[in-house]
């Protein structure tokens, strides 16, 4: 009677262990299904996304707000013509010694008063360095459109096609 009960509990295991892989199997199973059509979809909405993107620009706005500092020193070297023309009033009394007969040498007060005109042109020259340092805030905003050649997404979109034609 025991070898009945031994054959009887063991067919009972054997049967709860077919049971439980057959479970199992079937889990395992519906989890690959599920996985397999999660997938399927990724790829699919990842080939309209090349598509939306061979067909429409990307459009985007950069806002740029910076402040930039500018130094900078220019050297400048130049020379300036300068016209003068006027008449210089000359008001003077110039000493001076004079030899005479029998007086002997004698100093002699000579009043000279003249007007000279002047007119001439004088080159000025300029040499220095100028230092030029502020700081520029660069704030706008920039509109970018982007199309991308057809040629560089090919690749991608073979590639999803072909693991789409995997999964179906």
């Amino acid at each position: 009677m025991k070898d009945e009960q031994n054959h009887s509990l063991r067919t009972t295991l054997l049967w709860l262990l077919l049971i439980l892989s057959l479970l199992l199997n079937s889990g395992v199973l519906y989890a690959l299904y599920y996985v397999r059509a999660e997938s399927l979809e990724l790829l699919t909405q990842a080939e309209r996304t090349v598509e939306q993107l061979s067909s429409q620009p990307i459009k985007t706005i950069i806002e740029i707000d910076q402040r930039i500092p500018l130094s900078e020193t220019f050297p400048f070297a130049h020379s300036f013509p300068v016209p003068i023309d006027t008449t210089y009033f000359l008001s003077t009394v110039v000493q001076t010694e004079v030899s005479l007969p029998l007086l002997g040498a004698r100093t002699v007060n000579i009043p000279i008063q003249a007007d000279i005109p002047l007119q001439l042109e004088l080159d000025i020259p300029v040499q220095t360095n100028i230092p030029l340092s502020f700081t520029y805030h660069l704030r706008t905003s920039l509109p970018i459109e982007v199309s991308l050649p057809p040629e560089t997404l090919v690749p991608i979109s073979v590639l999803l096609q072909q693991a789409i034609a995997a999964l179906k």
